[in-house]
């Protein structure tokens, strides 16, 4: 079936796209930059024509979406810039408007070269809010960092609102970061000064930790 597969986007190239050149990327391997001439359906997913990139095996590295696409049972809308996995999945959207996915709506603002970013298994990693919501009763800022785990927890993300935990209280702005068991790992006052703060999250932290030592 892979042969075959390959063999079909290799008829496709003859007759309708221009390879542009290949390239080693540190990360990704030996890619290749092609030019569809026309938007068609390649691997199964609907790419808008000009600049295709594949692997070293033929599967779709980046692409932009000629159509409304369901990506991991979400609707993802056109025009959205697509860069996958070595497996097939989807590692980094860029999306071209706002839309919702697995139950959160990401800012469309690009502000990363990630956007919205995916773990392997097709889980939500990485991506910032549309607006302030709470995570498991943690009210998270809109625009920032949002990671989490794997398994759906959340990560790390910065607070819209004084926040108490644990029976410590952290204000509006702080950085929080979680481990698995939804219990604060680590923090900054300020997702942005945390140079400036350094001094008083030193203090800070031997205070929140004093009782757990």
């Amino acid at each position: 079936m892979r042969n075959v597969l390959i063999l079909l986007i290799s008829v496709i190239c003859i007759v309708g796209c221009m390879d542009i050149g290949k390239y080693d990327n540190p990360e990704y391997g030996t890619l290749d930059i092609r030019k569809i001439e026309s938007s068609q359906d390649i691997n199964g997913y609907p790419c808008k024509k000009g600049k295709v990139t594949f692997y070293e095996n033929d599967s779709l590295m980046n692409f932009v979406l000629y159509e409304d696409f369901v990506i991991n049972n979400d609707m993802i809308p056109a025009d959205s810039d697509i860069t996958m996995y070595w497996n097939g999945k989807p590692e980094f959207i860029y999306l071209s408007k706002e839309t919702e996915i697995q139950g959160y709506i990401p800012t469309a603002k690009r502000i990363a070269y990630w956007h919205v970013s995916f773990y392997n298994n097709g889980k939500l990693h990485l991506f910032s809010l549309k607006d302030d919501t709470h995570i498991a009763g943690v009210p998270c800022q809109k625009g920032d960092d949002l990671r989490l785990f794997p398994n759906g927890d959340l990560w790390e993300c910065t607070l819209s609102e004084d926040f108490e935990i644990e029976g410590k209280k952290f204000s509006s702005g702080a950085h929080l970061i979680f481990d698995e068991k939804g219990q604060v790992y680590n923090f900054s006052l300020s997702r942005y000064n945390e140079i400036k703060d350094r001094l008083k999250i030193h203090e800070f932290t031997k205070r929140f930790y004093s009782n757990k030592l």
